[in-house]
């Protein structure tokens, strides 16, 4: 209830929305206060109702999350006094006031200069993410990795850098907060260290293993996205409650009765660790091995299944090797099952100690098996759970270097790492032959509202030009614009960037009939006629713009203030706007800037634009707060260097200007998206067709 009803995009594992928001997207209310709150509550719920979910996965969204508080904190702004204010009264330059004596105002603006920029905000959710994940598993090394692998698009040296403090910083906390932590979280124990020759012998059947987990792991991939299909509708949050509710019913009581029916009572032995197991309807001194698997820590039956090894060899004597080989492989399918069924639910949890547990298990099964027919081989069945493991989190994730890393540090051990490389390399290889796509980017593509752009150029792109995919409905502004205009394009237009074009002379009289209505673009909008014509000059953001007119930044139309005001005034309210612009990224999450970024009636009247403000004599300059370096293209530009640009440089537009500098177009995501076309590269859903022009050729 708390997830449909105040926090929706804390459903799931949440990684997947990290990544489309890392890509360039907009996920309004995603690492909101209320969204980690539920994210948080929800998956304690989750784990201990044993629902077949972990908590590794939104680990990463509540470090997203936190990392995203701290740039509001280090953001937060005060008027400033004393000393410094009284420099604006005497015409102190910006840079003076920045860079001068007052070292009060310098360290101010040098400690909130980093998380001003919205890219600069990314890269600390970037490195927030890459704690969370180091902080699950006790990776430090594994968490930069994965945030590289899996999370980012955009990658530096100033992000691994970030990714590595804050991964080693949240190891460290953990370790000093849970002082029996001294083990990783997948170690074991009882396993002999393998020699070169025993690998030789054994390396068929770990690639065979790992290739049967790959399977399992596409299969799994394959089901839960025929399982979306059918899911109830995520606008209906009464039917998702429900399904969530009779889900997670059907999920307990399948685990009751398998293991009240097929259930093995095992006698525990000695070596048995204290704490662990459930007798349910076994005699006293007697456990349930498969009712255990189900409702014990899944860390805990994952550390047995890995310590199944030579070292120990009382332990598998007959049928007694910590579970029943009957019993694992009913805990295989089943737990599969209760992925597949769970796994889409409108309740917070991951995959990751699931996807680990139904491969550990698969790799047991298949050791205890060869154990019995080479009983001449030194088989060891916990090395074969290890690669099952790591198998099937390759089958599932499609990582591969962080997933080998993640391993040997939660192990705290690289003995073993050349079984898991062939693992993740098998799983990887054979689970993108039967289904192309990972867990994550299976749900960015039912999500339907993300647009991921992904590192390769799609093969439709490599026989079209930026100019033939560039839509040509561009709405651009004048340098000195009036205000009526851009109510007008901000009211119908919900793009987020703006070409912005030189004033000519007698320009800003031309079109004030035009500006004094306000009754839509009218029905040849689509086709730019509303656009303003001259060469180009900058870029400016829909933000830049809300905060103009928030802050009634107005002129007239030669770019003079309406009042008189001195050198050193201009400056301190330029100042002023620069940083309101620099930090409107704080009211991003919140109800009325999400309005605005839809471009409703309600939110511009949220900021008292009223009639007055729509004269055709109010104007705004625009110069000052322009981005005048944008990077463009020539119509002649291949489509898939566009792609590059986007994806290399993290553009959310980008300007198809001629040989006279005038825009002939805009690339957006969406253009990207539905120029590739169907075809054997698409693994997600085609965008909707952008707002084009009834013919297309080359501009």
């Amino acid at each position: 209830m708390q997830v449909q009803f105040w926090a929706p995009t804390a459903s799931g594992a949440g990684v997947s929305l990290i990544m489309g928001y890392l890509n360039g997207n907009n996920i309004p209310d995603l690492l909101s206060f209320r969204s980690m709150v539920t994210k948080f509550v929800g998956t304690c719920c989750g784990v201990c109702a044993n629902i077949a979910l972990g908590p590794e996965a939104p680990m990463v969204h509540l470090g997203a999350c936190v990392a995203h508080g701290v740039t509001h904190a280090a953001c937060g702004t005060r008027p400033l006094r004393g000393p410094t204010a009284a420099k604006f009264q005497t015409g102190t330059s910006i840079t003076t006031i920045l860079l001068g004596t007052d070292q009060r105002a310098a360290w101010r603006q040098k400690g909130v200069k980093g998380v001003q920029h919205d890219a600069d905000r990314r890269e600390f959710i970037s490195a927030g993410a890459a704690a969370g994940l180091a902080a699950a598993f006790g990776a430090p090394i594994g968490g930069v990795l994965f945030s590289m692998e899996e999370a980012c698009t955009h990658w530096s040296r100033k992000v691994a850098w970030r990714c590595f403090v804050c991964t080693t910083v949240a190891v460290i906390a953990v370790a000093q907060l849970n002082p029996g932590w001294k083990r990783g979280v997948l170690s074991f124990y009882g396993v002999k260290e393998m020699g070169a020759r025993e690998w030789f012998e054994q390396l068929p059947l770990f690639a065979a293993v790992s290739i049967c987990s790959g399977l399992l792991g596409a299969l799994f991939n394959t089901l839960h996205k025929a399982l979306l299909s059918v899911r109830a509708p995520r606008a209906e949050n009464w039917k998702r409650m429900a399904e969530a509710a009779i889900l997670a019913a059907i999920t307990v009581v399948m685990m009751l009765a398998l293991s009240y029916f097929l259930g093995t009572c095992v006698e525990v032995p000695d070596w048995q660790q204290k704490n662990y197991g459930f007798t349910f309807h076994c005699p006293e001194g007697k456990y349930n091995d498969l009712a255990t698997a189900f409702m014990a820590f899944p860390d805990k039956t994952i550390s047995h299944l890995f310590s199944l090894g030579s070292l120990t060899p009382q332990v598998c004597q007959g049928e007694n090797c910590y579970f029943t080989l009957r019993s694992l492989m009913i805990l295989c399918p089943s737990y599969l099952l209760f992925m597949a069924l769970n796994g889409g639910l409108s309740v917070p949890g991951g995959l990751f100690m699931p996807s680990i547990m139904v491969g550990a298990s698969f790799g047991a099964t298949c050791g205890l098996l060869l154990m019995k027919w080479l009983p001449t081989w030194e088989i060891q069945p916990g090395i074969y759970a290890m690669c099952g493991a790591a198998a099937m989190l390759g089958g599932v994730f499609r990582a591969s270097i962080s997933l080998v890393v993640i391993f040997v540090e939660g192990s705290q051990s690289t003995k073993y790492i050349v079984g898991i490389i062939i693992a993740v390399i098998c799983s990887n290889w054979v689970g993108e032959a039967i289904h192309s796509d990972g867990i994550y980017e299976t749900d960015l593509e039912a999500d339907g509202s993300v647009i991921f752009l992904r590192p390769s150029p799609p093969q439709g792109l490599y026989a079209k030009s930026a100019g033939q995919i560039a839509s040509r409905a561009v709405w651009s502004f004048r340098t000195i614009e009036s205000v009526g205009y851009v109510v007008r394009v901000l009211r119908h237009c919900s793009h987020n960037g703006f070409p912005v074009v030189r004033s000519m002379p007698g320009d800003c009289d031309d079109n004030e009939m035009e500006d004094e209505s306000d009754s839509g673009p009218g029905p040849d909008a689509t086709r730019g006629s509303a656009s303003r014509e001259g060469p180009l000059e900058g870029v400016i953001l829909r933000s830049q713009l809300m905060v103009l007119l928030a802050n009634r930044a107005f002129c007239d139309e030669r770019g003079a203030a309406l009042t008189r005001e001195q050198a050193g005034e201009r400056l301190a309210r330029e100042l002023k706007l620069d940083r309101s612009m620099r930090m409107y990224h704080r009211h991003s999450d919140t109800q009325t800037c999400a309005a605005y970024l839809h471009a409703s009636t309600a939110a511009h009247s949220s900021i008292y634009l009223h009639n007055n403000l729509r004269q055709p004599r109010l104007y705004m300059d625009l110069r000052p707060f322009l981005d005048c370096g944008p990077i463009t293209v020539r119509p002649e530009t291949p489509a898939e260097r566009a792609h590059m640009a986007f994806v290399s440089l993290g553009l959310r537009h980008l300007c198809v200007t001629d040989e006279n500098s005038r825009v002939r177009g805009i690339i957006t995501r969406r253009d990207l998206d539905y120029a590739a076309g169907h075809g054997a590269w698409r693994r997600n859903k085609m965008a909707p067709a952008p707002d084009l022009p009834a013919e297309r050729g080359a501009l």
